[in-house]
């Protein structure tokens, strides 16, 4: 079995429309699952950055000793008013939103909480800190194996109760594709975004709000732009938000 590397608007983000517009044939939910900032321990000494320009831990140091902080827990950290706002904050660090509402006062706020111990959400992969997570809903729909495609580096799958820790970090290395033998539910992700999308055949709410992820379920008016928008977010929270 194999597919190209998928994405809700493929070939290319349109941020304006909704992103439930753009689903295969046979998917009728979607939900976008905002990957985790990080929180390295006080003694963690980096042997590498992920980053050159700053100190950011590499995804073989967060998955061993980090520890998974929700957007919500970042979010009364900084005193900001709203997850759309911190998601503001994150595009300007990342540097990809020229808006009115990128202002400089919310990126100072998320900057002021970064750097120390706190790091914020990979993205243009699969975080290494949701991967697992991932991998059990896959396994609970009976599939024993992972299937995967990646944007530039081929395709392939894995057993999943074989995996080893080096199998899991392979899946978080660039924009890929994850997705079941009977391809119930698909995982994937994008360049330039602190988070991945889950799209399924059946509704998929009841999954994210049990699972412990944090994020947004996807209307039929969802896009790309949720954060720029005045509509109400129908949220699911992890555990410590």
């Amino acid at each position: 079995m194999s597919k190209k590397y998928f994405f809700p608007s493929e070939p290319s983000p349109a941020a304006d429309k909704p992103i439930k517009n753009f689903l295969p044939l046979g998917y009728t939910s979607a939900a976008i699952v905002f990957h985790p900032f990080v929180r390295m321990p006080l003694s963690w000494k980096p042997e590498k950055s992920h980053t050159p320009h700053m100190l950011f831990p590499v995804k073989e140091d967060s998955f061993s000793c980090g520890t998974p902080v929700s957007w919500e827990t970042v979010r009364k950290e900084t005193g900001m008013n709203s997850i759309k706002e911190l998601a503001i904050g994150l595009y300007m660090w990342i540097g990809g939103i020229y808006h009115e509402k990128a202002k400089p006062e919310i990126y100072k706020k998320l900057k002021d909480v970064i750097g120390i111990s706190l790091f914020p959400p990979k993205e243009d992969q699969l975080s290494e800190l949701v991967i697992q997570s991932f991998l059990e809903v896959i396994r609970c729909s009976g599939s024993r194996t992972v299937h995967f495609e990646k944007i530039t580096d081929g395709s392939g799958s894995l057993v999943i109760d074989e995996m080893t820790t080096e199998d899991m970090l392979y899946l978080c290395e660039e924009p890929i594709s994850l997705y079941d033998e009977k391809e119930d539910y698909i995982f994937t992700c994008y360049f330039d975004e602190p988070y991945s999308f889950i799209i399924g055949k059946r509704d998929i709410e009841g999954l994210c709000q049990n699972i412990g992820w944090e994020g947004i379920v996807c209307d039929e008016n969802t896009t790309h732009a949720w954060f720029l928008e005045e509509k109400e977010l129908k949220q699911f929270y992890s555990k410590d938000a």
